[in-house]
């Protein structure tokens, strides 16, 4: 996968803010996290067996928040989470996007929230992972004080802590990532901020469909993620039990992360039922067939597998599987061989 280039937006109050443009289709644009910095994250493959499989499937857009990274430093002193929104807009505003995804983790998840509660016809979805509803940092909050007195101690604490950002080994490798991607004034200004951000009046007003995945790995985190998913009306809520709280977005031995299926089976409900939208019927025959159930039924008609059609369609087996049953109740057929000839009988193979 080749890297894309790095451009920057401008916020309306000044700061440039660098992101990364890369594949087609549905635009997802992925908020940073508190250690973000495009220039190490995406060369390490730990990340990349998380944006590869997104890059190839959608349009991913990346950015480093005000602060961090290769955007503009030096926060204000009254730096708050909502300049962070700013970042967002910015990003989305330069880029000219109508309709988006916006998948958030630590640090953009509040901002994720905001952002769709004023913007509902243009947000087409959240996916949130690792959100908190105290902390928009979570535990990495925890070494402010320490970070207060000693950056130097701060930053071998995050080691120690096991929070970690990629794959390099080393305590040299790992301190060069936190002192490259953030300076010690602007983490002490992000952790102050992220005291003083709430989204509690928001998440009643967002009525995009919301993806909130979490699970036992998140720890403290994970009560608060179901109470997320609880409030926001209509929230679908997968849970993950991989052992470690970063491993349900990156691995490292290069396979595809477990979230990356749940977000294909999220998204592909959103195009599904936008394209039902948008697409007239195609007559009594069609057995109210949506456009990707049509899709689907015409690649089994013509002898593919299930993983096959998955591989063409670019989405998971379980999607795959939920529109073959669909199929099947739609068009009142018992097997593959029944749906294949309903199929050549109206014209769709």
């Amino acid at each position: 996968m080749d890297v894309p280039p790095v451009q920057y937006a401008r916020t309306s109050d000044g700061y440039r803010i660098a992101f990364r443009d890369m594949g087609i289709g549905q635009p997802l644009v992925l908020l940073p996290f508190p250690f973000n910095n495009l220039e190490r994250m995406w060369r390490q493959h730990t990340n990349l067996s998380l944006y590869r499989p997104l890059g190839n499937r959608y349009r991913l857009i990346h950015y480093d928040s005000r602060g961090q990274g290769l955007s503009d430093r030096d926060l204000s002193p009254d730096h708050s989470f909502e300049d962070y929104d700013l970042d967002l807009e910015a990003v989305v505003e330069h880029l000219k996007l109508d309709r988006f995804v916006l998948f958030a983790g630590l640090l953009g998840g509040h901002t994720a929230i905001r952002y769709a509660a004023r913007h509902n016809d243009r947000v087409q979805g959240i996916i949130l992972t690792a959100m908190s509803l105290e902390s928009q940092i979570g535990r990495i909050g925890d070494f402010e004080e320490l970070a207060g007195r000693s950056w130097e101690s701060a930053l071998m604490a995050f080691i120690g802590g096991n929070v970690r950002i990629g794959d390099r080994e080393g305590d040299a490798a790992q301190t060069s990532y936190f002192r490259d991607t953030l300076t010690q004034a602007d983490f002490l200004a992000m952790a102050r901020a992220s005291r003083r951000s709430g989204v509690g009046k928001e998440l009643p007003e967002v009525r995009c469909p919301v993806l909130v995945v979490t699970g036992p790995m998140h720890g403290p985190m994970y009560e608060d993620m179901r109470e997320v998913a609880a409030v926001i009306p209509g929230a679908r809520l997968v849970l993950l039990d991989t052992g470690h709280w970063m491993s349900e977005l990156y691995t490292n031995d290069g396979s595809q992360p477990g979230i990356v299926s749940a977000i294909d089976d999220f998204l592909e409900d959103i195009l599904s039922r936008h394209m039902d939208a948008t697409t007239a019927p195609s007559g009594g025959a069609s057995a109210n067939l949506s456009s990707r159930e049509t899709e689907v039924l015409r690649l089994l008609a013509a002898g593919k597998s299930n993983q096959q059609i998955a591989d063409e369609l670019v989405i998971s087996l379980n999607t795959v599987r939920r529109h073959v049953s669909n199929i099947f109740d739609k068009t009142g057929v018992a097997n593959r061989a029944q749906a294949g000839a309903w199929a050549r009988d109206h014209g769709l193979a």
